[in-house]
């Protein structure tokens, strides 16, 4: 037990906390440590810290009841089935029904934006053959492309009102079959996926998607903040003594569910299609894929050969050779040995916590936020000078102020098809943030063969260059990882070899179309953040944002995703044109005048520019006037 540890923080916590909550907090405390740990000896020693006021009174009940640990810690169980390792190279088949599920909505979604556009064209037959798959794929960085991203996800959302205007991109979203986050972006994914809400309402509820309030003292007062820490510290403990190594994932992960996620949504990931609505409802989402990369934690490095792994309702895992396998996620933390359960385990259910996934998917922050991030500087005055230690005080309880998030078991241990000494000879598996191998669009799930996307979708708020905008890079990591030959059944990424040809030849400015006049890999079409109405380029490190900000964030990414609601081109039919542009080429079609000239004007034509860039081109000005 890591008793110790916990009360470790006690003192800090009480002392923060106002003078007339102290005692109801410190007989609150005594009662949770002694029904906990029962008469430990330790127990003792914490009486010289907080006093020896140990008595719960009635009207302490209900405080009492607050911070008793949730649904966090994984719960073992008797296994209903034992399922292997499955190798890549095959979608699972809960996932194949999900989508089957939605192939209607998807089919009558996108005849209903190309019917909007100005196309001309009548495209029954061409779905009648086949339904395009597309995707949507939001990258990191932060609260910036949290906010960024959720501009455009407004904009693509069918269900937002006034997104089926003129000029207006709302239904993409409603026509894509995946939608996958890395990092900031799967903050973004993973909100929209558990909450089941728009942009807008989550924007303006009073319970999540407050920026204003840091984020490491959720609450309304230093009370709430108080119980926070202290069911917090309750979930931490819970799970470790369930069996499980914890690290500062498990914090860094209930701070962020606090803060984007509504508590009453707060599900398994593979459960999440279905927990939040009846199963039909559920149909309106596309299949989330959350990306992180597998540490290795024997050379303790990053780059371009850490294998990316997907988080998704349906199953975990990698098909980097690295890996080379998936097992469905609803059995994270279950005993695998070389690919099987064995007869004697019990399975595991519920690690696949919404909260940690996205930490997981982003916890380059256990770091940052600890190290770089002045907490005294963003803090109410009264809880000011003890936040830091909080902070560092739950990662004591929770073993790690810089480990990866741990998944134990490791349920490729032993499994002969990974390559990685650091994969099959582990027992416990590290996962760190996803944009760790410099794929910051999280591209690859959706570049699997398998999986047949034919359009992705792109949004990129990466932090490249010196002035904050991104330049292609990730773009350029994708091919680089094709051409490392790390993954199976991967496609080509038919796009520029440098960061210097995307500005040399203007393929920031606006949307560019990438993978034109072919078939073999999926058409993406790159749309990069820039600032339409608001300066955009905000720091990785920024963990606060004014309501105006936050807001101003939101609709610029919404003016980048329409540009500016087509006001220098024809946006929307020249994204319906991307739909169904595999297909036309597929079946020999005749191209629609208006598709060829959207073609004419995004497709990037495959020239190489790597002349050297002076710094000062990125440095952007707004693009509309106030």
């Amino acid at each position: 037990m890591k008793i110790l540890s916990s009360f470790l923080l006690l003192p800090v916590l009480v002392a923060s906390l106002p003078i007339d909550r102290r005692a109801v907090t410190q007989s609150l405390i005594f009662k949770w440590l002694q029904d906990l740990y029962g008469n430990n000896t330790l127990f003792n020693t914490m009486l010289t810290y907080l006093g020896n006021s140990t008595e719960l009174t009635p009207e302490l009940s209900d405080f009492y009841d607050i911070v008793q640990a949730d649904s966090y810690a994984p719960r073992k169980h008797a296994c209903s089935a034992r399922p292997e390792v499955s190798s890549p190279g095959k979608v699972p088949e809960s996932e194949t029904q999900y989508l089957e599920s939605r192939a209607g909505l998807i089919k009558q979604s996108i005849k209903a934006f190309i019917e909007r556009s100005d196309m001309d064209y009548d495209v029954s037959q061409l779905l009648e053959n086949h339904t395009p798959v597309i995707g949507i794929s939001f990258s990191g960085g932060g609260y910036r492309a949290l906010l960024s991203g959720a501009g455009a996800l407004a904009a693509f959302d069918s269900t937002v009102e006034g997104t089926d205007q003129k000029g207006h991109v709302g239904g993409v979203l409603q026509c894509a079959s995946y939608i996958s986050g890395i990092s900031g972006g799967s903050w973004l994914v993973g909100s929209y996926i558990a909450n089941n809400m728009t942009v807008p309402e989550m924007m303006n509820s009073e319970d999540i998607w407050n920026f204003e309030k840091p984020l490491f003292l959720p609450g309304q007062d230093d009370y709430e903040v108080g119980l926070f820490y202290l069911k917090m510290m309750a979930n931490i403990v819970a799970k470790q003594e369930a069996g499980f190594a914890t690290s500062f994932n498990d914090v860094w992960g209930q701070f962020l569910a606090k803060q984007l996620i509504l508590d009453n949504r707060v599900n398994p990931l593979s459960q999440i299609l279905t927990a939040n609505g009846s199963a039909e409802g559920s149909t309106s989402l596309p299949y989330p894929i959350i990306v992180s990369t597998n540490y290795d934690n024997y050379t303790k490095g990053y780059g371009i050969d850490m294998p990316v792994m997907e988080l998704a309702p349906c199953a975990f895992g990698s098909a980097d050779y690295a890996v080379s396998g998936f097992v469905p996620s609803e059995l994270l933390g279950t005993e695998f040995q070389n690919g099987v359960i064995p007869e004697n385990s019990s399975c595991v259910s519920g690690y696949d916590n919404i909260g940690f996934v996205i930490g997981a998917s982003s916890n380059l922050f256990n770091l940052i936020n600890i190290g770089a991030y002045n907490l005294e500087e963003e803090i109410p005055p009264t809880f000011g000078s003890y936040a830091k230690e909080l902070v560092q005080l739950l990662s004591t309880i929770a073993n790690s102020t810089d480990m990866p998030a741990l998944i134990d078991k490791n349920p490729f241990y032993g499994w002969e098809a990974a390559q990685a000494g650091y994969v099959k000879e582990s027992e416990i598996l590290m996962l760190s943030d996803g944009g760790e191998s410099y794929e910051n669009i999280p591209l690859q799930p959706q570049l699997q063969a398998y999986r047949g996307v034919d359009m992705i979708l792109a949004f990129d708020s990466s932090r490249d260059t010196p002035y904050g905008w991104p330049n292609g890079t990730s773009i350029v990591a994708a091919q680089e990882r094709y051409s490392a030959q790390l993954t199976s059944d991967i496609l080509p990424l038919v796009a520029p070899n440098s960061p210097n040809t995307f500005i040399n030849e203007g393929l920031l400015e606006k949307p560019v179309f990438f993978g034109c006049n072919q078939t073999e890999s999926p058409l993406v079409v790159y749309i990069a953040n820039s600032p339409y109405s608001f300066m955009s380029n905000t720091s990785t490190l920024q963990m606060s944002y004014t309501n105006e900000e936050a807001w101003s964030m939101v609709q610029n990414g919404y003016n980048v995703a329409t540009l500016a609601n087509s006001t220098d081109s024809n946006w929307q039919t020249c994204l319906a044109c991307s739909f169904i542009h595999h297909q036309l080429i597929r079946d020999q079609a005749d191209v629609p005048a208006a598709c060829a000239s959207c073609f004419s004007e995004f497709c990037w034509s495959g020239k190489e520019n790597t002349t050297e860039v002076n710094p000062s081109q990125w440095n952007y000005q707004l693009k509309l006037s106030s």
